[in-house]
């Protein structure tokens, strides 16, 4: 089984990085254009695009197991005037669970992904990277290509270039004063903000 893992090598870029595995094996690599990636890609595959976490809000949500999406979505319709900033109408919903969350990105953005990928015949699936985190530890901090990306106990996550991370940094102490995150990079940036918690723990070959 021919398998992709797709990742945007900007989060304001199509410029992205195309792994290749064939029955779980590590076959190449490739930096292309998102409009492009059909020439690379198989039908009979599996793609795996990893959206940047910056471009995705990812809100804790409870559900019950008798719940629909669509009953959840119209529950969390309500309540969310006053938690986003830009227009809801723009954005698609998805409810992923187990964990349980709500993931909300600009349709046109989405559109625009989807289409590059459609072109390929294959099965798309589409995760927020900041999954990749949180499958290695839940409360952990990763750094791919131009961004640190950040995962949360809750499954919430999100990602900050370089130029804002000391920004985003002071935010979430004062927001998430109890983050107490595994870092999976060695970086003194936040091995000196997250001293309290701890510190660094090398990861098997994460790093880039």
């Amino acid at each position: 089984m021919n398998k992709y893992f797709i990742h945007s090598l900007s989060s304001n870029s199509d410029d992205i990085e195309l792994h290749h595995y064939i029955d779980g094996l590590y076959k190449s690599k490739k930096t292309t254009h998102l409009d492009l990636v059909s020439k690379f890609i198989d039908p009979d595959s599996d793609i795996f695009y990893f959206v940047p976490s910056s471009q995705i809000s990812s809100i804790k949500i409870s559900i019950n197991d008798e719940e629909s999406n669509e009953a959840i979505k119209a529950r969390l319709l309500s309540d969310l005037d006053d938690y986003i900033v830009s227009d809801i109408s723009q954005n698609d919903i998805f409810i992923h669970r187990n964990p349980d969350l709500a993931l909300l990105i600009n349709d046109k953005y989405l559109s625009d992904i989807s289409q590059s990928l459609q072109s390929t015949g294959a099965k798309i699936h589409v995760y927020p990277e900041h999954f990749l985190a949180y499958v290695r530890s839940k409360s952990s901090i990763l750094k791919l290509y131009d961004r640190y990306i950040f995962s949360f106990d809750s499954a919430e996550g999100f990602s900050e270039t370089e130029m804002g991370l000391n920004k985003y940094l002071d935010l979430l102490n004062k927001e998430r004063s109890d983050y107490e995150p595994r870092i999976l990079i060695e970086d003194k940036t936040l091995i000196e903000n997250f001293l309290r918690s701890v510190t660094w723990k090398p990861p098997n070959n994460i790093s880039r």
